[in-house]
């Protein structure tokens, strides 16, 4: 049988980027996809964290013992190397796949780091709030919203752990609710 060798890998992120998004109904009705707009390094600062990191990768494969384990770096290529070779990589994919058909521009490959954000928590009265402090959505009866898109920005490491707090309060808030309910 044929050796498996394995393969480092090095994903890079921006945790904290400027570019901002937005999500919102396209109508009342359920069916009806979201507007969606995700202007992935809109702010030319998004990218800069990541050519770093690229280069940063790059050096340490370059290093003993890493060396001798890395035999070529697959993507972006060595071929990218200017401030703009690592930006197309960065915000259209890989190269080496625009050459399989896919678009000049593709990009299928962002975002790497986790959405957050999407539904403002805040008091009723604030026109720009989504859910009330309660993770309930405002002027909708028994909805609640109770995922990454409460928090205020992405956190600087995987969602998951902030997820679950975030769903445990909601059971909490839940449970409580019907807890008062019962007493009146």
């Amino acid at each position: 049988p044929p050796r498996l060798t394995p393969l480092p890998h090095s994903p890079q992120a921006n945790n904290h980027p400027a570019s901002r998004g937005w999500v919102e109904l396209r109508s009342s009705r359920f069916t009806d996809p979201p507007l969606f707009a995700g202007p992935y390094l809109r702010d030319a600062n998004d990218s800069r964290p990541l050519q770093w990191a690229m280069r940063q990768v790059r050096r340490i494969a370059g290093l003993e013992p890493m060396a001798q384990v890395v035999q070529e770096e697959i993507l972006p290529g060595k071929h990218a190397v200017s401030d703009a070779q690592l930006f197309d990589a960065i915000a259209c994919g890989p190269a080496q796949f625009r050459t399989l058909g896919r678009p000049a521009c593709d990009r299928s490959e962002l975002p790497v780091n986790h959405l957050a954000g999407t539904a403002r928590l805040g008091d009723p009265s604030d026109p720009r709030a989504v859910v009330d402090r309660y993770l309930r959505v405002i002027g909708v009866h028994g909805l609640r919203v109770a995922d990454a898109s409460v928090m205020p920005a992405p956190p600087s490491g995987n969602t998951h752990a902030t997820c679950v707090m975030i769903g445990e309060r909601a059971a909490q808030f839940i449970i409580d609710e019907r807890r008062s309910r019962r007493r009146s």
